[in-house]
């Protein structure tokens, strides 16, 4: 993502069953760039709310995004 050229953020990081969209390692931030079924899809939602719940459980900061909104 060309906002992010030049950061610490790398892209698709895994970490478990996951894979983060971006993600500073050092500072273990995990920023995720979603769509509108992450925020229309009941079954979308209750995962994003486990994956959450996962990733701070191993100190992780998540930072979610509405990536509609961006693209105008």
């Amino acid at each position: 993502m060309k906002a992010l050229e030049g950061s610490s953020y790398i892209e698709n990081v895994p970490i478990l069953t996951y894979t983060l969209d971006f993600a500073d390692v050092e500072q273990k931030i995990d920023l995720e760039i979603d769509g509108n079924q992450h925020y229309s899809m009941a079954s979308q939602i209750k995962s994003d709310v486990l994956r959450n719940q996962t990733m701070s459980g191993l100190g992780w900061k998540v930072i979610r995004v509405n990536w509609v909104p961006l693209q105008n």
